[in-house]
């Protein structure tokens, strides 16, 4: 890894918090919810995002910054709870040095979504594990790395016709643990901020679950 990130929280105490909410938020809405009052929802949601992601380097106190896409394809098992994957793929801006670095991500995980049939909006959080992919070539340096990567987030969609939202924000934490330079074991925490579109797919359901 070029650098090495830091956080003050620390990652893991965040994530286990993240999923600790996750789980309550999902027994409230199960139990709050009655079977007669289950909503409409599409059976997959596909949705596509520029996003911008931010470091922190663990030696100064500069940051360094990352921009692309990033894609997801949400399977909705109920109205309020969904199996995601997502996937990603980044740019480093400023490296300098004639250096050309990219960052890839690949996750899955579960969605929680707070549907209602008389709003437009459905806020979402989201835990994720999986992978990530780190490279850099130029300067006759060439190399590549991959680490495990945890991400914990959520967002915002609002819906513009039945089929079709806009993702007004989405917000994540993502941690990986790339090495240091020195070849010493390292995490690095991130922030990532998306906004983009989503395609609603498939015929809505209102029945009784």
């Amino acid at each position: 890894m070029l650098t090495r990130m830091r956080m003050g929280m620390n990652g893991t105490e965040f994530l286990r918090r993240a999923s600790l909410y996750l789980l309550i938020a999902a027994g409230f809405l199960f139990v709050h919810a009655p079977a007669s009052q289950c909503q409409d929802m599409p059976k997959s949601e596909a949705s596509t995002t520029y996003s911008y992601m931010r470091g922190y380097p663990s030696d100064n106190n500069e940051t360094f910054q990352m921009a692309g896409a990033s894609g997801s394809l949400a399977i909705n098992l109920k109205p309020w709870l969904g199996f995601v994957q997502d996937y990603g793929g980044y740019y480093f801006t400023g490296v300098g040095y004639g250096l050309d670095s990219k960052m890839y991500t690949y996750l899955f995980g579960p969605r929680l979504s707070l549907r209602r049939s008389e709003r437009r909006w459905t806020p979402f959080a989201q835990v994720l594990v999986g992978g990530s992919h780190i490279s850099v070539a130029g300067s006759g340096i060439t190399g590549g790395e991959n680490s495990i990567a945890l991400d914990a987030g959520g967002g915002l969609d609002i819906a513009i016709t039945r089929h079709f939202s806009v993702r007004a924000a989405q917000v994540d934490f993502l941690r990986t643990q790339f090495k240091d330079t020195n070849g010493t074991s390292a995490s690095q925490n991130n922030f990532r901020f998306s906004a983009g579109i989503v395609l609603r797919l498939g015929t809505n359901i209102n029945r009784t679950h």
